[in-house]
């Protein structure tokens, strides 16, 4: 199960819905209306494609409901969703999610998708891929104009150094 809490000010947390899952979330990432987790199988290699489940609140978060499911759109054997992150502005711009993929037939790859505030279809926009060095790490600026995705195994300067990637908005 997955258990939504909210909090008021300072006082404690209230538990405010209870979802039903039938896999273990692995990852979860939650911005103003909407919420993402996926399920995982390890070790990756395994028959089982990995989906991102989304769901959104219309009620202030006391209820929550299914709103699109994602598909990995790489190859099985790949490991999807292993880094996700929502960003909503309040701005009436496209909501945004990132999700992280790596494994032997992937490599390292962010996966960016977008959904307009009047839409629940969510479409794939960009792939950006960090080859073998390894996207640990992914963040965008609440104005959504950057992207910023680590390299946790970059060996530009040193063996395993790290580095990152900025990318600009289109």
């Amino acid at each position: 199960d997955i258990l939504i809490y909210k909090r008021t000010g300072t006082g404690p947390w209230d538990l405010q819905d209870t979802l039903s899952i039938s896999r273990l979330a692995h990852c979860i990432t939650i911005d103003g209306d909407y919420f993402a987790f996926t399920h995982s199988e390890w070790p990756p290699g395994s028959a089982v494609v990995n989906s991102i489940y989304i769901y959104k609140t219309t009620d202030s978060g006391a209820n929550w409901s299914l709103e699109a499911t994602i598909a990995h759109p790489g190859t099985a054997g790949s490991y999807f969703g292993n880094i996700m992150l929502a960003n909503s502005p309040s701005s009436g711009t496209d909501q945004v999610l990132t999700v992280g993929s790596y494994g032997s037939t992937d490599l390292y790859r962010t996966y960016v998708y977008n959904s307009t505030t009047a839409s629940s279809t969510w479409t794939l926009n960009q792939v950006l891929s960090a080859g073998n060095d390894g996207s640990i790490a992914v963040a965008i600026t609440d104005d959504q104009n950057y992207l910023i995705e680590s390299l946790g195994y970059d060996d530009t300067n040193e063996t395993n150094a790290g580095g990152a990637n900025i990318y600009p908005r289109n």
